[in-house]
């Protein structure tokens, strides 16, 4: 797609299917850049609370703080009993097909990377959050490094084991600046994320850049039940802090019943 005389394309298809991004990853080239969003489009919690649409809310924020501040805890026991809830969720993939579509785009040689709005730091017991990010996605059959091995520092952004970590900076900004640092204009970009201000934020920058831009708005995860049952995640949270073990929400509602 060389667009030497023309206007740069840039559009974002609306509730794009698992289908409608194998079709359109097919048309890409070794000129082209493929990046995929983490939570909601590649994997999800399998508990309700650690759904991405009550991660996004703050809903886990909101009951992480709710037992801080009734226990009294200090900002580092805070951290630690969140890092617990991080290393014990459970997680899925949003499609099983993911995986084989990824094996795809190795094997065809596409530049591919992860943009993902997240720390890399340490919390609590997780002493790198880009290294439990990475290895989630390890434990589900996904990896980047086939494209960009080295650990890049962008000055607001870090890409490690082909990640690129905002540390909640704006997408488009860290992959502008990533753009920057290894001097590379694609031919296209083909965006996935489930949410539309991250593909907008992204197509700003590269239409800034005069760059052509395909956002894939991926909302499978919505097909996930993410309705939470507030006594149940109370529970759930407060057996968390007593006994230092996360209950899955099957788990959890047996043992509520039978209390």
């Amino acid at each position: 797609m060389n667009q030497h005389n023309m206007s740069p394309i840039s559009l974002i298809h609306s509730l794009a299917t698992t289908n409608t991004i194998h079709e359109i990853i097919k048309e890409a080239d070794e000129q082209d850049l493929v990046i995929w969003d983490v939570d909601g489009v590649l994997l999800i919690g399998k508990d309700r609370i650690f759904h991405s649409e009550n991660i996004y809310s703050g809903l886990n924020q909101h009951h992480v703080e709710y037992i801080a501040d009734k226990y009294k805890l200090s900002a580092e026991q805070r951290d630690k009993f969140l890092s617990q809830l991080l290393l014990q969720r459970q997680i899925e993939l949003v499609d099983k097909a993911l995986p084989s579509i990824m094996s795809e785009l190795e094997n065809r040689h596409i530049k591919t990377i992860a943009l993902t709005h997240f720390s890399t730091g340490p919390l609590g017991d997780i002493k790198s959050l880009a290294d439990w990010r990475i290895d989630e996605l390890n434990k589900l059959g996904i990896k980047f490094d086939f494209a960009f091995t080295d650990l890049i520092q962008v000055q607001v952004g870090k890409l490690k084991q082909g990640i690129l970590f905002t540390e909640h900076h704006t997408k488009g900004d860290v992959l502008g600046a990533f753009l920057d640092i290894i001097q590379w204009k694609p031919n296209k970009v083909i965006f996935i994320d489930d949410k539309m201000e991250y593909l907008e934020s992204v197509q700003v920058e590269l239409k800034r850049r005069n760059m052509n831009f395909i956002g894939l708005h991926y909302t499978a995860a919505l097909d996930f039940s993410c309705e939470i049952d507030e006594a149940l995640v109370k529970f759930q949270y407060e057996y968390a802090m007593q006994n230092g073990v996360w209950l899955g929400d099957q788990a959890a509602l047996e043992k509520l019943r039978n209390n």
